[in-house]
Parts: structure tokens; C-alpha cells; sequence
């Protein structure tokens, strides 16, 4: 094990599922019509997945490792926003 030296940056930290999940809710409004993509419906149903996967692998910390669980949840919570 390496010892972790005063000028190290300090070890990221993910936050809490229940922090995810909190702030999945207070933004899942948040891409107003400007923010809309140009495109097909299909092209912007495409960025919209990629937005929000990327989203949540920020939230995550930056950590690589889960970009699929990334991409498969965003997926999913484009498809219930669009079934709304």
C-alpha cells in the first residue's frame, strides 16, 4: 500500500445512490426546449442518452468503469420521461 503524500489531491468520493437519485429528481426538468438538440427524433433521443449517462458518470466522480451501467440507466430514464 502506497502512503498518500500532503501534495496528493485528495481521493474522490461518489456520492450516495440517495444523492443520485435526489438529484435526478430536482433536475429531471431541467433541459428546456432550448436545450433540445437539432436533429431527427431519433438523433435527439440518442444525445439526450448521451447527456445523461454522461451526467451520471460526473455525479459518480468521474470514475471510469461503469459506462455501460451508465449508458443502460440513462437509457432508461430517457424512455420513461418520453412515455410521460
Amino acid at each position: 500500500m502506497t502512503q498518500r503524500l500532503p501534495t496528493d489531491p485528495p481521493p474522490k468520493i461518489a456520492p450516495t445512490e440517495a444523492e443520485v437519485r435526489a438529484f435526478d429528481l430536482e433536475n429531471q426538468d431541467a433541459l428546456t426546449e432550448a436545450d433540445q438538440p437539432e436533429g431527427t427524433p431519433d438523433e435527439r433521443r440518442k444525445e439526450a442518452i448521451r447527456r445523461a449517462a454522461y451526467e451520471r458518470y460526473v455525479r459518480r466522480g468521474a470514475t471510469p468503469g461503469s459506462d455501460v451501467e451508465d449508458w443502460l440507466e440513462a437509457e432508461r430514464e430517457v424512455n420513461e420521461k418520453a412515455d410521460r
